[in-house]
């Protein structure tokens, strides 16, 4: 039958896409994933189940939360399993530049002590910095950016991305090209997790080396 892209109207339908997405960052270890879910090795059976259910919560809030959050998933229609995904959020022509500005992020979902205030900094440190859009690059990914891209032409908008160094050739190859590439570090944090080597292990384990690149495709 081949791949569906489909876009994610119900709130059941972020479960299938969430194990999907933990499926893409583990492999080859992103430290996104971690990071926006406190998915931390070493990996117990109860503590990913966890991950999944309090992160597809807090995605389905933030989703209802966001007048241009749209969600899009690519599912096999031979298994019906759900093997990509994406979020584009579209903001209207000449309303502004969304990215002047953050609302501050308290990673929450890390439990209470240093790890959360090195999470906090990370988080927001990387959302200052990038442009908010998430996906792990995949075959079946083409068809999310077909469709982005088809939308931001017809609506004549450029198009905003993050990518990863597996994504970032894929993202060149259909007109895409790099405006700044990031890296994010502990700064006034460092001395904190240097003293502390379980601390040290838990970031230097989990959520860096963190790199990406902000990617731009402009208005035609």
């Amino acid at each position: 039958m081949g791949l569906l892209l489909k876009e994610v109207k119900e709130d059941h339908e972020f479960g299938p896409l969430i194990v999907a997405f933990r499926k893409g960052f583990i492999d080859p270890g992103h430290p996104l994933w971690p990071l926006y879910t406190a998915d931390l090795k070493p990996y117990t059976n109860e503590r990913v189940q966890a991950v999944l259910n309090e992160s597809t919560q807090r995605f389905i809030e933030w989703h209802h939360h966001d007048p241009t959050s749209t969600w899009l998933q690519v599912v096999d229609e031979d298994t019906g399993e759900v093997v990509a995904g994406a979020r584009w959020s579209i903001f209207k022509k000449d309303g502004g530049n969304p990215y002047d500005e953050h609302e501050h992020v308290e990673a929450t979902w890390f439990p209470e002590g240093d790890l959360r205030t090195v999470a906090d900094k990370l988080i927001n440190d990387f959302l200052a910095s990038a442009v908010k859009h998430a996906n792990h690059p995949h075959a079946s990914v083409l068809n999310i950016i077909f469709t982005g891209i088809a939308q931001a032409k017809q609506n004549g908008l450029g198009l905003f991305l993050e990518a990863t160094r597996e994504g970032k050739p894929v993202y060149e190859r259909y007109g895409f090209h790099v405006i700044e590439e990031h890296s994010l570090s502990l700064g006034d944090l460092e001395e904190l997790v240097e003293n502390n080597p379980e601390l040290k292990r838990a970031v230097y384990g989990n959520l860096l080396p963190l790199t990406w690149s902000s990617m731009v495709k402009h208005a035609e």
